[in-house]
């Protein structure tokens, strides 16, 4: 039977609330975002849970979790933290004029560091545009501990996510991070800049230093995107 109106059925695979899931288990899952985005709004913080979880909780729970992890960052930034700059002069040098023009930053939290030896060989590399009138691109390296928790370990904001960009990271990533670590295992999506940096010898990311694996997210959604265009071609 054709029926009119707007569609109320609902995903019969997503169950609401579960008692088990508490604030803290959302918080570990949401952590990243919010550090990316501060501004993000609840229901696409509802959306990442419910594609982690498969449950829909409730946004007290979400406005708890929030308030968790910004009281976490909020601690984190008070503790002492690693700065690299980079600035346009350094192109052509040293920069020697007495004004400057900014074009790199680089920082890592230093109870982050400290925790990354106990975390196991996994290190998560991504890049979000960062949407204002200035524009730029947030870079992230984040860890995997033993419960499967992110720890976000280093950060850079840049002009833009290529080559360069990746390279001057992950120098640092590897240089006040990784350290002498060994067997690394480097996730990340297939951006020309980041190979280029994995297969970098000067960089020191080449096996059997270190390992370089694809996200199975990012392939499953760029075969999307191909696949599509195809088909409509």
């Amino acid at each position: 039977m054709e029926t009119k109106g707007p569609h109320t059925c609902v995903n019969p695979n997503i169950s609401q609330d579960h008692y088990n899931l508490s604030s803290a288990n959302i918080a570990h899952v949401i952590t990243t975002q919010i550090a990316a985005d501060p501004s993000v709004s609840e229901k696409v913080l509802e959306a990442i849970v419910v594609s982690h979880f498969g449950y829909r909780p409730s946004r007290r729970k979400i406005r708890h979790a929030r308030e968790m992890t910004e009281k976490l960052y909020s601690s984190l930034l008070k503790s002492p933290m690693i700065f690299d700059w980079y600035f346009k002069e350094h192109d052509l040098g040293e920069p020697i004029a007495e004004v400057v023009t900014f074009k790199r930053v680089f920082w890592a939290l230093k109870p982050c560091i400290d925790a990354f030896p106990y975390c196991i060989l996994v290190l998560l590399i991504d890049g979000t545009h960062l949407y204002d009138k200035y524009g730029g691109v947030l870079l992230t390296a984040t860890a995997v501990d033993g419960f499967n928790h992110l720890l976000p370990v280093a950060f850079i904001v840049v002009e833009r996510e290529n080559k360069a960009s990746w390279s001057w990271f992950m120098e640092r990533v590897k240089k006040k991070v990784v350290l002498q670590r060994r067997d690394v295992c480097v996730i990340s999506d297939r951006h020309k800049g980041i190979i280029s940096v994995m297969n970098n010898p000067e960089l020191w990311w080449f096996e059997p230093l270190s390992h370089h694996r694809f996200c199975s997210r990012h392939l499953a959604a760029n075969f999307g995107k191909e696949f599509k265009k195809r088909v409509e071609g």
